[in-house]
């Protein structure tokens, strides 16, 4: 997980990381309540924009699996992320969108 933090989204990417761009997708697919099915389309959407051999997770499974290890499940988190997109915080809530 603390790989994941400090692995850009892609090759010469300085503004975001793995963990930094599925915290920010999830935080849409809750605060738009979209189904899984929603998720998956953003992230289709996305991949298909970004660089070739971009690292965002290809699903809400991927990305939920990646994120396991912060609690996730039946809750979500609120993760803090400072200015350089590194993880500062998690704090746990309960969250009917995952």
């Amino acid at each position: 997980m603390l790989k994941d933090s400090d692995e850009p989204l892609w090759d010469g990417c300085t503004n975001h990381n793995k963990v930094l761009a599925v915290a920010q997708v999830f935080t849409i697919k809750s605060d738009h309540e979209l189904s899984e099915v929603g998720y998956n389309k953003i992230i289709e959407w996305a991949r298909s924009i970004l660089p070739e051999g971009n690292r965002l997770k290809e699903n809400f499974y991927a990305a939920k699996s990646m994120m396991k290890p912060l609690g996730l499940g039946s809750t979500s988190s609120e993760l803090e992320v400072d200015y350089y997109g590194r993880l500062e915080e998690v704090v746990e809530l309960q969250h009917p969108f995952l």
